[in-house]
């Protein structure tokens, strides 16, 4: 490491004094970061220490942590950029200028893809990310340092953990060093032949088509692509043997892997309903499965799930694919009902979602029921429009879970009364609505100037919402709200096209051109511009017509633009199910 950014230093050169500065800021910057570990100590000491609280020093520490720590990366930052660009460009010159007084038996014995391979791929890399790594590395060092430290003080055992793994991981960087080492210069060597058999496929393009060569130039600058391409991956794998987690689990369990065919013939459905021809060898070796383990279908990828077991030292490993649209889906169905199942108590829960009331406002309803709670437990998120309440209970199964969260929600459902749409993780509030109006056999459309097709996309967002939405409109310009929605001119010069009189027969003109039952119409100034004295940035009118009713409400939201477009489209549906209850 030392001898490394020695050399890099020495490499800088006019721009010694800046990396210099580069690397002591970023080290200050680390400093700054661990200044959070002495703010977690802080709160540590409130919650688990009963120490009285003051949360003013521990806010000011984080802040002054965030704040270092921000404006140290951002000098570091632009002076690695400048020192490497700077760099790079001093030794091309250098190059360059040292290639003029070379005798021309040095171009008879290293090629030309040699040359430009140096000034142009090797320089390259030495320009994005020896100045800029070096710095992150030392900056790093500091911060594990301090959080090792912050470990062994609140908690000898922890620290040891600590330092057990950051000598591990020291030992497999150096492995992956000493990998790269052998390695890198087959993978200069590969880049070299690419870059020449470019260059001979440009600069000898004449002769070629004069001799009718195209096809076997075109081979040979296809295998030095195909020969750099293996080199680099061969680089890679070298460096990172040991993100092959499943033969690393295999090994530790002492099980064999095997094909498994069952996933193999789910990733070639796969690769067939996407229309791809080719499998890759990484795909397929996704159906590697240890001896004994338990697979976990993907629906929505190729790595199965896995779930090996050592029933005779009570261990298991649950290996399970990293994008979330994969990830969540498998732990739900199947990861979390076997975790259950090991265990004598399980975690249950319901959200209890309610709409048309303020986070404040509903947390004060049920603050009595939150300073109370043991098992189950109270928790409020806020959402664009909504607050979510998590009812939690610890049980040994559940049903016994169900029987202790239902007093509390029950007792909710009480308090904020038809503001509740569901008790349902995955019901959405624009599900609730779409499902009320198949109930009631009613049709909606929808009317939007500020908002911009937002609101139709979001009851869109509904499978099945097709068998009461028909067809919506955007009338963004007062031409169309007279034209498509047939809003009077005499309103519209009036009142303006933001204005109670405009939304009321935007909604009505929407429900009389749809055939529709219900119509929602929405028209503001969604901002940063357009606003007045009389009507400022955040004013919105939300009309609801139902059955030739129409009911219009006037909002004034505090955000940016697409924010208040979000608490319009999140209003306008809350309007819309109230409206709908009112006709039970």
């Amino acid at each position: 490491m030392i001898r490394i950014l020695k050399e890099i230093i020495a490499f800088s050169g006019k721009k010694k004094k800046l990396f210099t500065k580069a690397m002591i800021v970023s080290f200050i910057g680390a400093v700054f970061g661990a200044l959070q570990f002495l703010a977690l100590m802080m709160t540590l000491d409130i919650i688990v220490g009963g120490k009285e609280a003051h949360i003013l020093p521990v806010f000011a520490v984080m802040l002054i942590s965030m704040l270092g720590r921000q404006a140290c990366f951002y000098y570091a930052t632009n002076a690695e950029t400048e020192t490497g660009y700077f760099m790079a460009a001093e030794k091309r010159v250098h190059i360059g200028d040292r290639l003029r007084y070379i005798p021309m038996g040095f171009f008879n014995d290293n090629s030309l893809g040699n040359i430009t391979a140096v000034v142009t791929t090797t320089l390259s890399d030495v320009e994005n990310n020896a100045s800029r790594c070096l710095v992150i590395v030392i900056g790093g060092f500091l911060n594990t340092l301090a959080f090792c430290l912050a470990l062994f003080v609140i908690d000898v055992r922890l620290g040891v953990i600590a330092i057990i793994g950051i000598l591990v991981y020291l030992a497999v960087t150096e492995c992956s060093t000493a990998a790269t080492a052998k390695t890198g210069p087959g993978r200069q060597q590969a880049q070299e032949g690419l870059i020449k058999s470019v260059l001979e496929y440009v600069q000898g393009m004449s002769v070629v088509k004069s001799y009718g060569l195209e096809k076997d130039n075109d081979q040979a600058a296809a295998r030095a692509v195909d020969d750099s391409c293996k080199k680099a991956l061969a680089l890679t794998r070298s460096v990172t043997p040991w993100i092959g987690i499943r033969q690393v689990t295999a090994k530790v369990f002492g099980r064999k892997l095997y094909m498994d065919e069952h996933s193999k013939a789910r990733i070639q459905d796969y690769f067939e309903k996407i229309k791809s021809k080719k499998v890759t060898e990484n795909n397929w070796k996704q159906a590697l499965v240890p001896e004994g383990a338990i697979v976990i279908d993907n629906l929505n990828g190729t790595a199965p799930g896995l779930i090996l077991e050592d029933k005779e030292r009570g261990k298991a490993a649950i290996l399970i694919p990293g994008p979330p649209n994969e990830m969540k889906p498998m732990f739900e169905h199947d990861i979390a009902p076997y975790l259950n199942k090991k265990q004598p108590e399980g975690i249950y829960s319901h959200m209890v979602k309610v709409c048309g009331i303020g986070e404040s406002r509903a947390e004060t309803m049920v603050a009595d029921l939150m300073d109370a709670q043991t098992n189950p437990t109270l928790a409020p998120y806020a959402k664009t429009g909504e607050v979510h309440f998590r009812v939690t209970a610890r049980a040994c199964s559940e049903e016994a879970a169900e029987k202790l969260m239902e007093p509390m929600i029950e007792e909710m459902k009480k308090r904020f009364g038809d503001a509740v749409y569901t008790t349902e993780e995955n019901v959405t509030l624009e599900e609730s609505v779409i499902r009320l109006l198949e109930e009631k056999k009613m049709t909606v459309t929808t009317a939007e100037s500020c908002t911009g097709g937002k609101l139709s996309g979001r009851l869109l967002n509904v499978s099945g919402a097709s068998s009461v939405y028909n067809e919506g409109y955007i009338t963004y310009a007062n031409a169309s709200k007279e034209k498509i929605l047939g809003v009077k001119h005499e309103t519209l010069e009036t009142y303006g096209a933001v204005s109670e009189q405009t939304a009321a027969e935007m909604a009505l003109g929407a429900a009389k051109a749809a055939g529709a039952d219900a119509a929602l119409s929405v028209t503001g100034i969604a901002g940063p511009g357009g606003g007045t004295a009389e009507k400022p940035v955040g004013l919105v009118y939300i009309g609801c017509a139902v059955k030739g009713e129409v009911t219009v409400r006037e909002y004034r939201f505090t955000g940016n633009r697409e924010k208040n477009r979000d608490y319009a489209v999140a209003r306008a549906i809350t309007l819309l199910r109230e409206e709908l209850l009112k006709r039970a």
